[in-house]
C-alpha cells in the first residue's frame, strides 16, 4: 500500500468536503503515514519531531494578533505581493497581516522564502510548554489537513474546528482558548476520556 497516495487521496476529498467523515478518514491515513501516531498522545518533544519529520519550519516570533500561524510561502513573489515591506500598515488592516508586516517577521520569511523553506509554522515567543505543544500540533494540523493549499475551500472557522479537534487528538490537551464545553465536546469527539481532560478555558 503506496500511504502517502492514501494520504494525498483523503485529503483531496477533504477539502472538498470537509465532513467528519472525511476529516477522520484523512486522520485516518496519516496513522499509516506516521507511526509515531500510534502512541497519541505525544508529548512536545515528539511533536517537534513529527513537525521535522513533515519537513516543516518552526519559527519563534513575537506575535500579537494570534499564537500561531500556518503558513505555505511559495514563490518568493507570493511573499512579496502578499504582505508589506514596512512596518506601517493602513487603519482597519487586518492584525494578522500587521504582524506578518512588520520588518523583524517580514525579513524572516522573506528569507525562508528564498532558500526553499516555503511551509511554516510562526510560533508566539515565550508560551510554556503545555501551551506551546498545543499551539504547535493546531498549527501542524492545519497543514496536514491542507488547510494552507491555495484549493482549499474549507470555511474559516471549521478549519480552526478541524485544526484544535487534530491537536487534541495529537497531544491530549484541551485547548488553552475553548471553553470547557467546547473542550468536553472535542475530547468525546476523538476518544478521551472526559475525567481524564483538563477543564480548558479561554485565553
Amino acid at each position: 500500500m503506496n500511504v502517502n497516495a492514501v494520504y494525498l487521496t483523503m485529503r483531496s476529498r477533504y477539502i472538498q468536503d470537509p465532513s467528519w467523515e472525511n476529516f477522520f478518514a484523512l486522520i485516518g491515513s496519516l496513522l499509516y503515514k506516521f507511526p509515531i501516531l500510534s502512541k497519541v498522545p505525544l508529548g512536545l518533544r515528539e511533536v517537534e519531531g513529527l513537525i521535522n519529520e513533515c519537513g516543516l519550519e518552526v519559527c519563534e516570533v513575537l506575535l500579537n494578533a494570534c499564537h500561531g500561524l500556518a503558513l505555505a510561502l511559495s514563490p518568493l513573489e507570493k511573499v512579496r505581493k502578499k504582505l508589506r515591506e514596512e512596518i506601517q500598515t493602513p487603519p482597519g488592516v487586518d492584525l494578522i497581516d500587521q504582524d506578518l508586516a512588520r520588518k523583524e517577521i517580514f525579513w524572516k520569511l522573506v528569507r525562508h522564502a528564498k532558500q526553499g523553506q516555503n511551509r511554516l509554522i510562526l510560533l508566539k515567543a515565550g508560551l510554556e510548554p503545555k501551551v506551546k505543544a498545543y499551539v504547535l500540533a493546531h498549527e501542524l494540523g492545519h497543514h496536514l489537513l491542507g488547510h494552507v493549499l491555495e484549493e482549499c475551500k474549507v470555511e474559516g472557522w471549521l478549519q480552526e474546528v478541524h485544526a484544535d479537534t487534530t491537536a487534541v487528538w495529537l497531544t491530549g490537551l484541551p485547548s488553552p482558548f475553548r471553553s470547557k464545553e467546547e473542550n468536553r465536546l472535542i475530547a468525546e469527539l476523538v476518544g478521551y476520556d472526559k475525567n481524564k481532560a483538563a477543564a480548558g478555558g479561554s485565553a
